[in-house]
């Protein structure tokens, strides 16, 4: 009966480590599913109420660092991550907007102007 007991357990731990590699790929293989889904770059174009381009709007990923400004043409690019991520457009001037992105991959924004913030801008000259 002890040899019995014996070799059960020998039995058992060997088809273990015959597995193991198997399920160590498929985990690896969830995880990097999850890892990449997590990950999406939105691109899109930032302009006034006129649809002319903005160049130089923040754009933030709200509850993160990572941020990006627009371009001359107003054009933009930045990767999410997240479940639900919001990206924050300001520009000094107009209102700042917080935009949902779902699952969108391109995110156009026309930004409005803001009497309340143009009394904050400082204009200085220098003359020769």
């Amino acid at each position: 009966m002890r040899s019995e007991i014996l070799q059960f357990s020998v039995t058992s731990r060997w088809k273990f480590f015959r597995y193991l590699p198997k399920v160590m790929l498929l985990a690896t293989l969830i995880f990097s599913a999850f890892i990449a889904q997590a990950q999406t770059v939105v691109k899109g174009k930032v302009v006034d109420e006129q649809g002319n381009p903005l160049p130089g709007v923040g754009v933030v990923l709200k509850g993160t660092n990572t941020s990006t400004s627009s371009q001359g043409n107003g054009s933009f690019s930045i990767t999410t991550t997240g479940t639900n991520p919001v990206l924050v457009f300001s520009y000094v001037g107009y209102t700042t907007k917080e935009v949902p992105v779902k699952d969108q991959s391109t995110v156009n924004v026309t930004l409005q102007p803001s009497a309340a913030e143009l009394g904050q801008v400082v204009v200085v000259g220098y003359g020769t």
